[in-house]
C-alpha cells in the first residue's frame, strides 16, 4: 500500500483524502471504539485521539457536504474546543446514536 503513495503519477491531496471524514470515521473507526469499550470497559485513548484531531481538522476548511461544513463552521464560531467537541459528539446525525 505504501508504494501507492510513492507513485509520482498519483496525486494525493489532503483535501481529497479527508473528503467526508465524519462519515468515514463513523463507518471505519466508530465500531472499533464501541467494541473496545464493550470488551475492556475503558476508553480507547488512541482511537479517541484520532477523533479529537478529526474534530480539529474541521476547524479549517474541509471538503464535505454543505450541511456538515456549516455545522462545523457554527460549532467552531465560538473558538472554544470544548464547546465544539460537545456539539460534534452530541450530533446524532453524525454518529447515529447519542452518548449516554
Amino acid at each position: 500500500m505504501i508504494n501507492r503513495f510513492r507513485n509520482p503519477f498519483i496525486k494525493h491531496e489532503l483535501s481529497s483524502i479527508a473528503l467526508n471524514s465524519i462519515s468515514k470515521y463513523k463507518v471505519r473507526v466508530l465500531p472499533s471504539v464501541l467494541r473496545y469499550i464493550e470488551l475492556k470497559e475503558e476508553l480507547p485513548k488512541r482511537l479517541l485521539y484520532s477523533l479529537a484531531e478529526l474534530i480539529r481538522l474541521y476547524e479549517t476548511t474541509i471538503n464535505d457536504t454543505p450541511e456538515v461544513v456549516q455545522f462545523f463552521k457554527d460549532a467552531w464560531a465560538s473558538h472554544d474546543p470544548v464547546y465544539a467537541a460537545r456539539l460534534v459528539l452530541g450530533n446524532k446525525n453524525f454518529w447515529g446514536q447519542r452518548p449516554e
